[in-house]
């Protein structure tokens, strides 16, 4: 259905035309959870650079496609490469987009703690729960899960005891 879609968008209005960053958005997404990672690869880097031509260098839309093709990076195992692409979709961020920020934080946070690198995933996971705490309430679920992960952040450090209390406040 997404490459019908897609087909019928570049036939009525051309291969660069913004009604395609949404198809190739959620065709990446299929893809990467189908684990097939060279294809979504391509549909993502091209949703992004559409999104680029069409929208500019600072636009949500851009950051959001950015921060897709950096999941994909991580999934397909290469996190470094994803923390890179994490790095170009914060750039791509306009100020005041609170949600799409913390999305960005926390999938950050949770790469650099896959790598473990427990300082920099603690900075990136706090600020996430800030933001979430602070957009959608104590009872958010999204800040209850970035702050379990912030637990492991700490606990990458060596940090037990604060582990524990931040796990268990969650």
């Amino acid at each position: 259905a997404l490459r019908s879609a897609i087909a019928a968008i570049e036939a009525g209005y051309g291969d660069d035309d913004a009604r395609l960053v949404v198809p190739l958005q959620s065709l990446g997404e299929v893809l990467r959870r189908a684990r097939s990672f060279d294809e979504g690869r391509v549909v993502l880097a091209r949703g992004a650079n559409i999104a680029r031509a069409q929208f500019g260098a600072v636009h949500v839309t851009l950051s959001n496609m950015l921060l897709r093709l950096a999941t994909l990076e991580r999934d397909a195992g290469d996190a470094q490469r994803a923390i890179a692409v994490l790095d170009e979709a914060e750039a791509a961020l306009p100020p005041g987009e609170v949600g799409a920020r913390a999305q960005l934080l926390a999938t950050r946070g949770g790469t650099w703690a896959e790598l473990g690198d427990g300082v920099r995933a603690e900075a990136d996971l706090r600020e996430a729960v800030r933001l979430r705490r602070e957009s959608g309430g104590l009872r958010n679920g999204l800040a209850w899960y970035n702050q379990a992960q912030l637990g492991e952040a700490l606990l990458l450090q060596g940090r037990l005891d604060e582990a524990n209390a931040v796990q268990a406040e969650a």
